[in-house]
């Protein structure tokens, strides 16, 4: 009798674990599902050599990140190595840029186009994994703004 009531408790207990794990990664995808379509720089100050030798870049990374969060570093990391600018934005010294984005985790990583503002990939909640990179590069297109996000130009970590 003590162990079937200990087999119940346990089975119990893993399911409850499930269905709350369950229920998170549907919470997380909902926050974070709608990533921006579009977004301004007009905010954020980009220097001359920043953009480009020409002083006019074609796209720009926006990172959105916090100071302790790990996959926001690994992200650091890829960028460094982009032709592109990169614009790091710390989701506690600007959260006005968060809220005007409607970005609610660190990492957001955008890759928006300069002239239009179209974010042409964009990734968030997660650290980027062995194809991220080739994904991004090949997102040589806007997003069309009224369309629902691709698979390959837009990820959603569920953890």
């Amino acid at each position: 009798m003590d162990e079937s009531l200990r087999l119940v408790v346990a089975i119990a207990l893993m399911a409850s674990v499930a269905i709350a794990a369950a229920a998170l990664r549907r919470a997380r995808r909902r926050r974070v599902a709608a990533l921006p379509a579009r977004f301004d720089l007009g905010g954020l100050a980009l220097d001359r050599a920043a953009a480009g030798s020409d002083g006019r870049a074609q796209r720009v990374w926006v990172l959105f990140s916090a100071p302790l969060c790990h996959a926001c570093r690994q992200w650091k990391e890829l960028l460094a190595d982009v032709a592109e600018p990169v614009v790091e934005i710390d989701l506690r010294e600007r959260p006005e840029l968060a809220a005007r984005a409607g970005i609610a985790v660190a990492p957001t990583v955008l890759l928006v186009d300069v002239a239009t503002g179209e974010v042409v990939y964009a990734a968030a909640g997660c650290g980027p994994d062995a194809d991220t990179l080739a994904v991004a590069r090949s997102a040589t297109r806007p997003l069309p703004s009224a369309a629902p996000a691709s698979a390959a130009a837009r990820s959603v970590c569920s953890a």
